[in-house]
């Protein structure tokens, strides 16, 4: 599989953050623990995770993480700019220069998080934190939600 030149992540990042900006989603978490074979973090995100997230951002071949392993905000999905990359060689240790370095930032907070990766793959779809009947295309249950056989409201 190719991966992304520079220029098509970032053309695929203004387009993540104009959705994510019409659906009002600064909320993520990571869903679940790294796959180790796949190297995969998926971020899940939400305006509100009551009920669901409804966009799942995949980061492929990842081989650093710096980020919160609890809810955090993020205004701007960005490339990071070569002076961040300078310095995040003192946390990554050469890391950063094994794939590309995805910043996530938070401008309100002044908070920046950072994912290195190979590329970057997004997709939007409800995804419920209960049972429901009559899902529609493209809607899922949360994998940690156990399925009822019977539901009695």
């Amino acid at each position: 599989m190719g991966h992304d030149s520079f220029h098509e992540q970032n053309k695929k990042l203004e387009q993540l953050q104009q959705e994510l900006k019409e659906g009002n989603i600064e909320h993520f978490y990571i869903t679940e623990p790294m796959q180790h074979q796949s190297q995969q973090l998926v971020l899940a995100g939400s305006f509100d995770f009551s009920y669901y997230h409804n966009v799942e951002i995949t980061f492929h071949e990842v081989e650093f993480i710096l980020c919160p392993a609890t809810i955090f905000i993020v205004e701007r999905f960005r490339l990071a700019m070569e002076e961040e990359i300078v310095q995040l060689n003192s946390v990554m240790h050469g890391f950063e220069r094994n794939g590309t370095v995805f910043c996530l930032e938070n401008e309100f907070e002044e908070q920046r998080f950072y994912i290195v990766a190979k590329q970057m793959t997004y997709q939007f779809g409800m995804v419920y934190y209960y049972d429901r009947p009559n899902l529609e295309p493209g809607e899922r249950i949360a994998t940690f939600v156990t399925k009822s056989e019977n539901v009695h409201e």
